[in-house]
């Protein structure tokens, strides 16, 4: 591997729009619980919401301005295994 000296960092331009952004929110959370040996209950539940599209140029900060106004989807899952023991 190749080692990146200091003196070889140098500025750029950026050659983007820099009046524009975008946000994003990810959860995801699960619960496991084994009742009885070999047997597990899961709950699982994921959401995801973006940011709705802002007029005008991109704020100053960088906290979320419209995340929560955004389109968001929610999704459940439960997933159950049973051992037969026999």
């Amino acid at each position: 591997k190749e080692r990146v000296a200091l003196s070889d960092l140098a500025p750029v331009t950026y050659s983007g729009d820099p009046g524009s952004h975008d946000t994003v929110l990810n959860v995801n959370a699960v619960v496991r619980w084994e009742y009885r040996l070999g047997s597990t209950l899961f709950l699982v539940y994921t959401r995801s919401q973006s940011e709705l599209p802002a007029a005008g140029p991109a704020p100053a900060g960088v906290a979320p301005s419209g995340l929560f106004q955004g389109p968001l989807t929610d999704t459940f899952l439960v997933k159950w295994s049973y051992w037969w023991d026999g």
